[in-house]
């Protein structure tokens, strides 16, 4: 199966992987910076007001209108932080970090679920 082989600083983290026929992989890198002062202040602590993170995701087609969203750990990355990410066919996949049954009366109908079937 197709595979993202998450390395941060030469450390491998984890790889990533969809194992069905039919799903969807993605990672992103991204960049917050919020003024926490604007937020409502039950969740202030809750909240960093920067950060960088590397999120990989996927979802994976059970068949029919039955789907699961994946998710891997999420990390934290400082500036100057080397993120690679290798593209391979392996055999297995590390385990995501949580797994998410979508039901679908509550899933509508989007351009990436239509490329899915």
């Amino acid at each position: 199966m197709l595979a993202f082989e998450i390395w941060i600083n030469d450390e491998k983290i984890y790889t990533a992987g969809v194992d069905s026929d039919l799903g969807i992989l993605t990672s992103i890198l991204s960049w917050t910076k919020r003024d926490v002062s604007q937020l409502p202040v039950e969740v202030r602590s809750e909240v960093s007001g920067e950060e960088l993170k590397l999120v990989v995701n996927g979802q994976r087609n059970l068949g029919g209108n039955q789907f699961e969203n994946l998710q891997w750990k999420g990390r934290e990355v400082r500036q100057g932080d080397e993120i690679r990410i290798a593209i391979i066919d392996a055999n297995r996949v590390d385990a995501p970090e949580t797994v998410t049954k979508i039901s679908p009366k509550y899933v509508r109908p989007k351009r990436s679920d239509i490329i899915l079937h």
